[in-house]
This record gives structure tokens, C-alpha cells and sequence, in this order.
């Protein structure tokens, strides 16, 4: 019986050692201790939904996100580039569907500030957090 209490504390405190509190509907942070970081390839979902007219040439833009302690994508804007308004309509949809490991600041997992810069040269991403 003991062995089976010591196992519960055990399996209990690992759990909780491992959960970083949530600390939403704050001011987006800046400057944070981890970043948040994208859980998908942003490369690859960006190719595969690539319009056809952005096959050919060469594109740039960046985007401001604020993305909060969920995860989750609250807002995104273009900030500049070289895409038309639905071109930059596309990549704001697409950047809003990924999913994300939230910042970390003070240990919690905090709302924060993310910038994307996006380089299409003949139908190939590349993406610089």
C-alpha cells in the first residue's frame, strides 16, 4: 500500500512539474523567455496552397501575429511586401490555421508578439521567424 502511494505522488508531481500555467487575455508580450514556435511546417502549407500565379516570380511579405497562451492565432496583419490584397488575404488565412507551442515567459505560457517573413521565389517558401 505504500509503494502504491508513493507511486501516485510520484506520477503526480511529474505531471505537474511538466504543465506550464496559462496566463491569457493580457497584453501581447514582446520580449518573452521562449518563443512561441510553430507546431506545423509552415513551409510545406504554404506550398501546397500556393495560387498559381505565385508559382512564377519572386514575392516577399511579413506578417505581425499575436498568438496567445492557447496556441491559437488571435490576429494576424500584413505588414509588408509585395503581394496584392488577395494575395495577402491568402497568406493571412493560411498563417491564421497554424497551430502553435505558446511563448513562455516567467513560466507560463503567455500571449505574445511573433513576426513571419515569407520569400516565394518560383513556386518555393522560405519562412524566417
Amino acid at each position: 500500500m505504500k509503494y502504491l502511494f508513493a507511486l501516485f505522488l510520484m506520477i503526480a508531481f511529474s505531471t505537474f512539474a511538466q504543465k506550464v500555467p496559462e496566463h491569457c487575455n493580457q497584453i501581447p508580450f514582446a520580449k518573452v523567455d521562449q518563443n512561441a514556435t510553430p507546431k506545423d511546417d509552415l513551409q510545406k502549407l504554404i506550398e501546397k496552397e500556393l495560387p498559381k500565379k505565385l508559382k512564377k516570380g519572386d514575392y516577399n511579405a511579413t506578417l505581425k501575429l499575436y498568438v496567445n497562451c492557447k496556441g491559437e492565432t488571435e490576429k494576424s496583419t500584413y505588414q509588408n511586401g509585395n503581394l496584392d490584397t488577395d494575395q495577402q488575404s491568402w497568406l493571412t488565412n493560411i498563417i491564421d490555421k497554424v497551430k502553435w507551442k505558446a511563448a513562455v515567459r516567467e513560466d507560463n505560457y503567455v500571449t505574445s508578439t511573433v513576426f513571419i517573413e515569407v520569400s516565394i521565389i518560383n513556386g518555393k517558401a522560405s519562412i524566417k521567424i
